[in-house]
């Protein structure tokens, strides 16, 4: 917190020098308020802000959400973020988007959040992983398990994977499901073993994928060729080989996707080959000679 402090103090100092304050140094100020949690202290300077003649941008809302957020002042962030929108005084961000729906998910208001995240593919904003996991948590959180394997599973149709940290919620809700009872089905265990794969887990993607067939979900295509793909990114050929042998016997087919990548990476391999027979036929030619110069040295010496 005291570096928070240390900023006002210098714009404070800035200020009492005559130097200009501009928009810039204004919107630090209100950062540092709301890190300070006196949002309200924030609010003063916007006015400041107003003043001098400069026009707010995204950013300076978007701080004064998230303090209003952090103060547990839920509507009133709510109100901003609806009046700013109704008045088209700024265009939101993802950022915008996602401050308001973590703040309306940890205050318990999850619905709104989701409906939240409706209206942003009305006006074609494309949600990231962010989003759809602090709602897909809050989902679980309420014991809303069903509603949250849908949510993961419209996630990963349009192409977002969980990952990182968000990747844990997605085991989470894999545990719930579990204990409610619940069988996953392909879907949601695709969405984690492509979460897994990208985060380069493939051991834990094997082991799901085995554990999907122990509890009667077959694997579909799309399953292992998302594995296959992993394997072959971490340069485990062999591994890759013995899945694509087991998607054969299976019946699949092998994707575009992975063909190429299988492609590339044999080829790599071939001509890593052909460097180390090249490299063996070097130095089994230094040595011959290293070998046939020690010989000629040892007939010189004894002549």
């Amino acid at each position: 917190m005291g570096h928070y402090q240390t900023g006002l103090s210098l714009i404070k100092q800035l200020h009492l020098q005559g130097v200009p304050v501009d928009a810039y140094t204004i919107n630090i100020g209100i950062n540092c308020y709301c890190h300070l949690n006196r949002v309200d202290f924030g609010f003063i300077l916007l006015g400041s802000l107003f003043k001098r003649g400069y026009e707010p941008n995204v950013v300076t809302f978007n701080t004064l959400m998230k303090g209003l957020f952090t103060e547990d002042k839920h509507s009133e962030a709510k109100n901003l973020f609806t009046k700013l929108v109704r008045k088209k005084q700024i265009e939101p961000d993802i950022v915008t988007y996602g401050t308001v729906i973590n703040g309306l998910c940890k205050s318990g208001k999850t619905k709104i959040a989701i409906e939240l995240l409706r209206s942003m593919e009305t006006l074609n904003f494309e949600a990231d992983v962010y989003c759809y996991s602090m709602i897909i948590d809050s989902l679980c959180k309420d014991r809303m398990i069903s509603d949250a394997k849908n949510l993961l599973v419209e996630m990963t149709k349009k192409g977002i994977s969980p990952n990182d940290g968000k990747l844990e919620i997605a085991k989470e809700l894999l545990n719930e499901l579990f204990s409610n009872g619940l069988q996953p089905n392909a879907r949601t265990y695709n969405a984690i073993i492509n979460g897994l794969c990208q985060e380069g887990s493939l051991d834990e993607a094997k082991e799901l994928l085995m554990r999907m067939e122990d509890s009667g979900c077959f694997p579909t295509e799309v399953t292992y060729n998302v594995i296959v793909r992993g394997f072959l990114k971490k340069k485990q050929t062999y591994k890759a080989m013995a899945l694509l042998e087991k998607m054969r016997e299976s019946g699949f087919s092998t994707a575009n996707s992975t063909i190429e990548m299988l492609v590339e990476r044999l080829w790599w391999q071939h001509r890593a080959m052909e460097y180390g027979s090249l490299r063996v036929q070097q130095e089994n030619m230094a040595t011959r000679e290293t070998t046939r110069s020690s010989k000629r040295e040892i007939q010189l010496q004894r002549a």
